[in-house]
């Protein structure tokens, strides 16, 4: 079909170039030539400034002269082909106009048939993301999955090869994730600070280097701390005392034991009994077993 148009519409155009010549050229050159000499090297002194002055505005108006019958004959010599420019973009514009809507039916259908692939690719994805067990928004998709010339089977490939990847590096974060919680919780220390840095690229033993850095970091705090109460207070017996102000900080319970006699039912010394047991930080020792008390 458009074969056929251009060859149906194929023209030629008559051109002749055109021929400018100046008349008596010789001559014109021979006259400006002299006429310039008596002005060459000229030495402009207080006396003749004024001459030279009046001299530069004459070969400025000569100058002038001979560009303007430069630009005269131009436009002359253009006229010819501006109405042909003219003619020639208006057959332009009529096949531009015609083009564009055609243009542009072929860049809708082009979009509809990548959209159709584009689809067809994640119905792909989702049907062989559970057999690579991964799931189908975890697979960063790959523009060149749309081409035209990739086959049924290289795109499969691709988006296997995609999958098995994603899936190592998901089992690779677990492994990781899971011995950076252990090491964590040796530690004592909570691990999801780390976790989040491990997803974001550090590797599991930079990971355990910074949980190592931390643990010394609380150490070595939790000594200054000590060294500033102990700096702080003294020890006088069983109490912390401060030095600077004499007051207790701090008091240990000093134990103490009494012994007494009870009399009651056996219902009611079992209750007392169990009362007592609760309270941990009271111990019952029996000393001497049960009697029987009459009256």
């Amino acid at each position: 079909m458009a074969n056929e148009v251009a060859e149906q519409q194929a023209f030629s155009v008559d051109y002749k170039p055109a021929t400018i010549s100046i008349n008596n050229e010789k001559e014109l050159k021979d006259r400006v030539t002299k006429s310039l000499a008596k002005y060459q090297n000229l030495v402009i002194t207080a006396d003749n400034v004024k001459d030279a002055k009046d001299a530069r505005a004459e070969l400025n108006k000569l100058d002038r002269q001979i560009n303007d019958t430069k630009i005269a004959i131009h436009n002359k010599f253009d006229e010819p082909y501006n109405a042909f420019n003219e003619v020639i973009k208006g057959l332009r514009k009529q096949v531009s106009d015609t083009v564009e809507p055609i243009s542009a039916g072929i860049k809708e259908l082009d979009e509809q048939e990548r959209e159709a692939r584009r689809q067809a690719v994640l119905a792909d994805i989702n049907e062989m993301a559970p057999k690579y067990k991964v799931k189908p928004d975890d697979i960063e998709f790959d523009e060149s999955w749309l081409n035209k010339s990739l086959s049924k089977i290289k795109l499969h490939e691709a988006i296997a090869g995609e999958m098995k990847a994603v899936k190592q590096q998901q089992d690779q974060l677990a492994e990781a994730s899971e011995a950076i919680k252990k090491y964590a919780a040796a530690q004592e220390i909570d691990s999801a600070g780390f976790i989040e840095q491990l997803k974001l690229g550090a590797t599991q033993t930079q990971i355990m280097e910074r949980i190592d850095e931390e643990v010394t970091r609380r150490q070595k705090k939790a000594e200054y701390d000590q060294a500033m109460a102990d700096l702080a207070n003294k020890q006088v017996g069983n109490k912390t005392v401060s030095k600077e102000t004499g007051e207790v900080v701090d008091e240990k319970p000093v134990a103490e034991t009494v012994s007494f006699r009870l009399t009651g039912s056996e219902k009611d010394l079992n209750d007392v009994a169990g009362f007592i047991s609760e309270h941990h930080n009271l111990r019952i020792q029996v000393l001497t077993p049960r009697e029987k008390v009459e009256g």
